[in-house]
């Protein structure tokens, strides 16, 4: 490995750091001092060509590389910028293990994710911060019951209007699905005419979120497929 250990091969080294991994993890074999010095000529020695040429690494490479950076000593802010800007989200989820070195920039990026996991984690950073209430207003209709489960209480000890707000983003046709799942956590029964519209939405996932509301609502209510009219369409 010594003869390979030269800037000039760091992709190659990189491209290898999977197999690495798996050798580790042969019992009978201890390469734990191999590979320590591995991460280490990678990570530390040249973290600078890693991180210039991180987007052309393969999706496992750069899940491992995320891995190791921040569970380093060395990782810094503008390392946890890159790791956030990735495509793969258990590379950006890393990113939450050194949560005390974002700025706020980084927290709003995290709160918007398309991950629901990465989401959820980062409010659950949150709780107890004086921002937090003013920020679970925001999730209360999210698409994932996870994080309304979170934010929900929160809510409505503040003394905000849930039914109101489901209410209103049906009628302005914003946030359907999350809106959906929270009247039927509610139980909130005075707005199955809200609800009901959307059994005929074009969207399958809408029907669905529909048909599901009004089954929790009304479980002695007989709301078959038919009713929902849960064709794919979509």
């Amino acid at each position: 490995l010594e003869k390979y250990k030269k800037p000039a091969f760091i992709d190659s080294l990189v491209a290898n750091i999977a197999t690495f991994e798996r050798l580790q993890s042969v019992e009978r074999v201890n390469l734990s001092d191999l590979y320590g010095d591995f991460i280490d000529f990678i990570i530390v020695r040249n973290k600078g060509i890693v991180l210039a040429h991180f987007g052309r690494y393969s999706e496992r490479s750069r899940m491992l590389l995320s891995r190791n950076l921040v569970n380093s000593a060395h990782v810094t802010l503008p390392d946890l910028q890159l790791l956030l800007s990735d495509k793969q989200f258990v590379v950006r989820k890393t990113v939450l293990m050194h949560f005390e070195k974002l700025t706020d920039n980084e927290v709003r990026r995290l709160l918007k994710d398309r991950s629901s996991t990465i989401r959820y984690r980062t409010l659950w950073r949150l709780r107890g911060t004086p921002a937090f209430p003013g920020l679970a207003v925001d999730f209360v209709a999210d698409d994932s019951a996870e994080i309304r489960d979170l934010v929900m209480r929160i809510v409505i000890e503040a003394g905000k209007d849930l039914s109101a707000m489901y209410a209103s983003n049906l009628q302005r046709r914003e946030k359907i699905t999350g809106s959906l799942g929270g009247i039927a956590e509610l139980g909130e029964k005075r707005l199955v005419p809200s609800v009901e519209p959307f059994l005929n939405h074009a969207s399958f996932r809408v029907r669905k979120g529909a048909f599901l509301a009004l089954r929790k609502l009304y479980q002695d209510k007989a709301v078959d497929d038919d009713t929902a009219n849960l064709g794919t369409r979509d």
